[in-house]
């Protein structure tokens, strides 16, 4: 669709499909889908996760492709810089996909990573995980919450995993990613740089 509006086109036919990421050249979606029978149903895990995998898709509706193809908790993706790959966690473990060379990698285990956390409803069953690839180069921003809802965030190394940071607490790149916006929760909610 159009900023104003104008020219609406629908891209998916089937599903429940949420959390839309524009890849940074603007040439492919990414988005996490669940499938209707599923919803339809309205099964629930034992383990209280509702699966639900990523798709790719250009951004004129065509070459939809299905990146994961099992039962899993997902977070939303975040695309690497050049547009070539994404990051997603997948219940515990932080995954790199290549879309040039569909190959799938571990990049690291989250640590902090907890089954309690999951919500029995689609959109909230990511164990609270999310991640942004830095808008520049190679470094991954991970968050999880650890139960009790304390936080931790760490900076990964997008080639081979290795921590290069730890960090109290998650926010948003700037677009030059240069720094770290985020929130503090004490009495009031405070904004930080």
């Amino acid at each position: 669709i159009n900023a104003d509006g104008s020219n609406e086109k629908q891209l998916t036919q089937y599903g429940y499909n949420e959390e839309l990421v524009w890849s940074p050249d603007g040439i492919k979606i990414a988005y996490k889908s669940s499938p209707q029978s599923v919803l339809n149903s309205g099964e629930t895990r034992p383990d209280c996760i509702n699966y639900h995998n990523i798709w790719v898709i250009n951004s004129d509706g065509t070459k939809p492709f299905q990146v994961t193809d099992s039962e899993a908790s997902r977070s939303v993706p975040s695309w690497s810089p050049d547009s070539n790959k994404i990051v997603f966690t997948e219940n515990e473990k932080i995954i790199v996909y290549d879309l040039v060379n569909k190959t799938k990698k571990t990049l690291a285990t989250n640590a902090y990573y907890d089954k309690k956390l999951n919500q029995c409803s689609i959109g909230s069953n990511t164990g609270g995980s999310i991640v942004a690839w830095h808008p520049r180069d190679n470094t991954i921003l991970h968050f999880s919450p650890e139960f009790g809802n304390d936080s931790k965030a760490q900076l990964f190394d997008a080639q081979d995993g290795k921590v290069i940071k730890t960090l109290d607490r998650f926010g948003a790149w700037s677009p030059d990613g240069a720094r770290i916006a985020y929130t503090e929760h004490t009495d009031s909610a405070s904004a930080y740089i």
